[in-house]
């Protein structure tokens, strides 16, 4: 979903109206959303796009869900799920990303063999 030129004109004056360059790094914290993601690569070919912490907190709620009704068929495989939901939880708590972003990968990989 491409956004609409509208809101991508307004966005850019805005942007603008705060002296941003044409090669200037710009970060948007936004919710996730396919559009705003385009938006963001649109207005600012250097921009990095950041899921804010609500939203990611809201994402990682709808896991623990699908890992207690997980639990439900296979008691490991569900024990396993939300013990690394935890962990991602936790090292997103105390600021380390990167090794979040490692058990996120690891997950992954588990819950594609599921």
């Amino acid at each position: 979903m491409r956004p609409s030129p509208g809101s991508c004109a307004r966005v850019f004056e805005l942007l603008r109206s705060q002296k941003l360059q044409a090669n200037q790094l710009v970060e948007f914290f936004t919710d996730g959303a396919a559009v705003l993601r385009s938006l963001t690569s649109y207005l600012s070919a250097e921009s990095t796009h950041i899921l804010d912490w609500f939203h990611l907190t809201m994402r990682l709620t709808v896991l623990q869900q699908y890992a207690l009704g997980f639990a439900q068929v296979n008691a490991v495989g569900g024990k396993a799920l939300q013990d690394g939901l935890t962990s991602i939880k936790w090292h997103l708590g105390h600021g380390n990303a990167e090794r979040a972003l490692e058990k996120i990968w690891d997950l992954d990989d588990d819950l594609a063999t599921h």
